[in-house]
């Protein structure tokens, strides 16, 4: 399986690194770097993308070819930093967010990433969660 990391016009690891978050969840302009939300694509070849972002450590856009797992698309992205807030991985899919617990193993093993899909890994709250 070959999946490549793909540069884009915008920053998106800048841009998500600079948007504030209160209480876990992004505030402003987190879609403002979304196209189509409902299916992300990739402007140099139009294959579908899955953007991942927040608390890992190279946030970006990574062409999608086959189902894989959620944590998998992390691992892509450099993985999750120690600040990650892993119970909390939330995904942009059709219109809405949807939020994973990646401590659950069941949830960890099944839950796979759609094409357009977009990962945020959000950083822990003060008390560690």
């Amino acid at each position: 399986m070959e999946i490549s990391r793909h540069s884009s016009s915008r920053d998106l690891g800048a841009a998500f690194r600079e948007t504030k978050i209160f209480g876990g969840i992004v505030l402003a302009g987190l879609l403002l770097f979304i196209s189509d939300p409902l299916l992300a694509r990739d402007e140099e070849n139009d294959a579908p993308v899955v953007r991942v972002c927040g608390q890992v450590s190279r946030p970006g856009e990574f062409e999608w070819r086959e189902p894989i797992r959620v944590i998998e698309w992390i691992a892509l992205a450099g993985g999750p930093m120690p600040a990650a807030a892993m119970g909390r991985v939330r995904v942009y899919r059709d219109g809405k967010w949807i939020e994973l617990n990646l401590t659950d193993e069941r949830v960890l093993l099944e839950e796979t990433a759609k094409p357009g899909d977009c990962i945020e890994v959000p950083r822990k709250s003060v008390i560690g969660r």
